[in-house]
């Protein structure tokens, strides 16, 4: 059996058909039990980028969130489609791709992007809920 290089990574035939074995095991069962995107669009009225999931959920957001959407245009947002099985969705005029996974999962960015995101939203949240202690009683 011949070695397989790729770059400074060597590895036997025999090894590499094990790798290739478990890679398609994992990959069957994404499919099988993973949600995957079967639409997406973007709703101008709503301001909401919303994903038609294959088990009949759908999952909305505000592109704001997302890192690479908080500042593009309608135009832009709008032009989204599902990638492969729909495992992913990718903003091609941006060059931006989130997975369906990290997106249901609240992943809206890389780690920097949601420390700021979620300072922010703390923020926000704090300043807009009336204390108890200062509201006028009737």
């Amino acid at each position: 059996m011949a070695d397989l290089k790729s770059g400074k990574f060597e590895i036997d035939e025999a090894e590499f058909e094990r790798q290739y074995i478990e890679a398609t095991k994992r990959g069957e069962k994404a499919l099988r039990e993973e949600p995957r995107a079967v639409a997406v669009r973007y709703d101008r009225q709503q301001k909401r980028v919303i994903i038609e999931l294959n088990n009949d959920a759908t999952y909305i957001f505000p592109p704001a969130l997302a890192q690479g959407l908080n500042e593009a245009t309608e135009e832009e947002i709008a032009d989204v489609k599902v990638l492969g099985q729909g495992f992913a969705l990718e903003w091609t005029m941006l060059d931006v791709h989130f997975s369906i996974k990290g997106l249901l999962s609240g992943n809206f960015g890389n780690k920097n992007w949601m420390l700021n995101l979620n300072e922010r939203l703390s923020n926000n949240t704090t300043a807009q809920k009336p204390s108890r202690l200062h509201r006028k009683v009737a």
